[in-house]
């Protein structure tokens, strides 16, 4: 039999047909307040388990939106569950349900990478010294956290970018990206301390793929027809319909896969019946049907029960293509790619993959992402192929550039209540420098009347009317924006990407410092505690007056216009009324202060560039690398981060294992739209897709992945049904599940497992079960470890 043709499901399903209330494509991938605290539930559709969507907009929109739900709904609900229980009186939240807490968090500093701008962050000692860091899934690259300082009245959004197990262990620091845009990120979040909440689900795996989704439009879904439209028919493959030959000697003969020499003889077949017969290929008959149409036919779903040869058989389909690359990649070349949903699984597959190629053959199998401690896999990754991309003196330039930025902000921060003095305006502006000195009597400070000697005089000489005045509220302005931040000195040398001390930047002596003018509001806290004004309480309310009309003068909005200020510059500036002196300050001042902005927009423009041109000559590298590879794993998630690489690169065929372990958008995130070979390899009735949220696997049908859905709309599939794992006594309890299947001989050759009376136990327990209570676990734990110690002793 060739395939296994399911009949097509004709129960009625109840299809949604609500329209959304939006475009889903505007939903951003971070979560908003209104995720968080929303008015009404999320809009959501089920996914339609039989029959056809109404277009591929219908089906993107349900599948986005349950996406970001799976994504979001963790952290939502450990947010809510803690704000309830601060409502419930409990102040010391130690856990949460549905996310993880970490009290006191600090925020130490921010730091320049070729990451963007990151945020050190610190833990409380008391927590990360009671965690192992080395076994534990906490703060995980692309975690997504939320920080409050105000149980959660505001709050940021950040994703971990890097946490070294052990600076975890000894410092408790770590690195986040901040969601927040620069203009929303005030300084004055460092050194604050926070409670975190970091979301259980994976945030890394859900926002690549969430972007991928967004980005397709019309025609760019591969195999629309089939996750659209729920097609059954199967066309072809074009290169097998262009007469292409085969050359299965890598197979039949178990040789090694090599590439390829110019006007080399292999042994080559065109048509079904000159095919290798399932002996030769060494394969069982349902297996070699299932062999010819992955390599056929546009599109292959490959099932089978445990032990029935899945992955042999998906090692022997890759090899076979590898062999024959000159049949897919004729007219463009174009690398087979090979996905799967986790990187142990990938690996696996991978080694088996590389351990049937010739040495040179193994420099074109390149692995994508990934950490592994297998040599093996370790040598063909992307990481370890491409050339070192220098990184010294772009983090120096950035570092420079950064610095300047935050200086030149620090100094917008504080012109509402600082006189810039005349050397600076010099250097930023036309000033007639020429009526300033530095001497006390010519000071541009004098000419307004600011300066100490000045406000005393002022104060002196003027009754003035008790009024309320805005000093106090320009005091917290400047509290709030300049934190004194004292952990950057104590943790810089750790964490940092570069060390200033090492690499002195010449430049840095022309940089903007704080001390650009006169702080009227350190003029006014210098003469509030002077014992000469404060013990004459009427006299200090004089002096807080004169201040608050010097702060008023500084902030008013009319100035002198351009014209009027060049006619009063070729004049003796020193016979100007205060109005007009103040008049003239002003226009000067939005001179200096547009100039600064002018300079901090250039100077983000050069930052933007240096990051850009470095991660250019990165994508560049990988290209290089990946342009000759001839087979490209990844996992989904690395599959979706790479989409405008595989756009470039335009693989044919794909190839995804553990399939129905996936869910539906992970694989269409993962699905470049030049794909047009698809074959699928998995077990619906093993394992399925586990989303985060039970809710959307129950109620919307999250969690049923596209490949059971094809199955159970109809289409004709592989079922490999002879077993060679299990023994007799266990296949015997699937059998009923998997219809047909049937045992190789050898396992009805295993010897009998030594001491236990038969080679099959079923332990039960009595214990009713408590969802709250996990002692009755424990308890099985325990008799189990001990059977297995029983065993193992015998």
């Amino acid at each position: 039999m060739e395939f296994t043709q399911r009949k097509k499901t004709t129960s009625t399903e109840y299809v949604d047909k609500r329209k959304p209330p939006d475009d889903f494509r505007n939903l951003p991938i971070f979560p908003r307040k209104e995720d968080i605290f929303p008015e009404q539930r999320p809009f959501l559709r089920k996914i339609i388990r039989n029959g056809k969507y109404e277009d591929l907009e219908h089906y993107l929109d349900v599948q986005f939106r349950l996406f970001r739900e799976d994504c979001l709904a963790q952290l939502r609900s450990g947010i809510q569950e803690y704000i309830q229980e601060r409502t419930a009186g409990n102040n010391n939240i130690r856990r949460l349900e549905s996310a993880r807490i970490y009290h006191n968090v600090r925020i130490l500093f921010r730091e320049t990478s070729l990451d963007d701008i990151l945020h050190v962050l610190q833990l409380d000692q008391n927590t990360y010294k009671n965690i192992d860091w080395n076994s534990t899934k906490r703060l995980l690259h692309g975690s997504l956290v939320c920080l409050s300082f105000d149980h959660f009245e505001t709050f940021l959004f950040a994703t971990i970018m890097r946490a070294d197990t052990n600076v975890l262990s000894v410092r408790g620091l770590f690195k986040v990206k901040v969601n927040q845009t620069e203009n929303e990120l005030e300084d004055c979040i460092l050194g604050r301390l926070y409670t975190m909440i970091e979301s259980s689900a994976l945030f890394e795996a859900y926002r690549h793929g969430l972007e991928k989704l967004k980005s397709i439009g019309a025609g760019k879904l591969a195999f629309e027809n089939f996750f659209v439209n729920c097609e059954t028919e199967i066309r072809k493959t074009d290169y097998f319909e262009k007469g292409h030959v085969f050359d299965f000697s890598s197979i039949t003969h178990r040789r090694l896969v090599k590439i390829r020499r110019y006007g080399e003889r292999y042994e080559r077949v065109k048509q079904y019946r000159d095919w290798p017969s399932s002996e030769e290929l060494h394969m069982n008959p349902i297996q070699y049907e299932a062999f010819k149409a992955a390599l056929t036919n546009e599109f292959c779903l490959i099932q089978g029960p445990p032990g029935t040869g899945k992955s042999y058989l998906g090692i022997q389909i890759v090899k076979t293509l590898l062999a024959n690359t000159e049949c897919w990649s004729r007219d463009r070349t174009s690398p087979i790619l090979m996905i799967c949903f986790t990187n142990h699984a990938l690996d696996q597959f991978l080694e088996s993959i590389v351990d049937s190629v010739d040495a040179a053959f193994k420099s074109r199998i390149v692995r994508v992402g990934g950490r592994s401690g297998n040599k093996v896999i370790e040598d063909i990754t992307l990481k370890k192929r491409c050339d070192r991309v220098p990184k010294k003196n772009r983090l120096l330039e950035l570092n420079f550039l950064q610095n300047m930025i935050s200086k030149y902000k620090k100094m917008i921060s504080q012109q509402n209540f600082t006189i810039v003095n005349n050397d600076y305006l010099r250097q930023y502006i036309y000033f007639p420098s020429q009526n300033f000195t530095n001497e006390e009597e010519k000071t541009l400070f004098r000419w307004l009347n600011v300066d100490k000697r000045s406000v005393l005089d002022s104060a002196s000489n003027n009754d003035r009317k008790k009024r309320k005045t805005k000093i106090n509220e320009y005091l917290e302005v400047e509290n709030n924006l300049l934190p004194n931040n004292r952990y950057e000195n104590w943790f810089y040398q750790l964490t940092s990407s570069v060390d200033e001390s090492e690499h002195e930047d010449p430049r840095i002596q022309d940089s903007p410092v704080l001390n650009f003018g006169t702080n009227i509001l350190q003029t006014w806290r210098a003469l509030a505690v002077d014992n000469s004004v404060k013990e004459d309480k009427k006299f200090l309310e004089q002096v807080e007056l004169v201040i608050d009309d010097i702060l008023r003068n500084i902030n008013l909005e009319n100035t002198m216009t351009a014209f009027e200020a060049g006619f009063y510059e070729t004049q003796n500036l020193w016979e100007l009324p205060l109005p007009n002196r103040w008049k003239l300050y002003r226009f000067w001042q939005s001179q200096f202060y547009r100039k600064i902005l002018s300079n901090i927009e250039n100077f983000k423009i050069s930052y933007n560039e240096i990051l850009e041109n470095y991660r250019q000559e990165i994508f560049n590298n990988e290209y290089r690398v990946l342009e000759r590879a001839a087979l490209i794993a990844m996992t989904t998630t690395g599959a979706a981060k790479y989409q405008n690489m595989l756009k470039i690169l335009r693989p044919r065929i794909v190839i995804i294992d553990e399939a129905a372990e996936v869910l539906e958008a992970h694989i269409v995130a993962s699905l470049p739209s030049s794909c047009e070979h698809l074959i699928m390899i998995g077990d619906h009735k093993q394992l399925e897709p586990k989303p985060a949220v039970f809710e959307l696997a129950q109620k919307y049908h999250l969690s049923l992945s596209f490949f059971e859905r094809m199955i159970r709309n109809g289409i004709s599939h592989h079922c490999l049904l002879k077993q060679h794992r299990m023994r007799p006594e266990i296949s015997s309890l699937v059998k009923e599940i998997y219809p047909g299947l049937h045992d190789a001989e050898n396992v009805k050759e295993y010897k009998n497992v030594s001491g236990i009376a038969s080679n099959m136990e079923v332990v039960k327990h009595c214990v009713k079960h408590d969802c709250h209570a996990v002692t009755h676990v424990d308890d099985i734990v325990t008799l189990m470890t001990k059977i297995i110690s029983h065993i193992n002793a015998k």
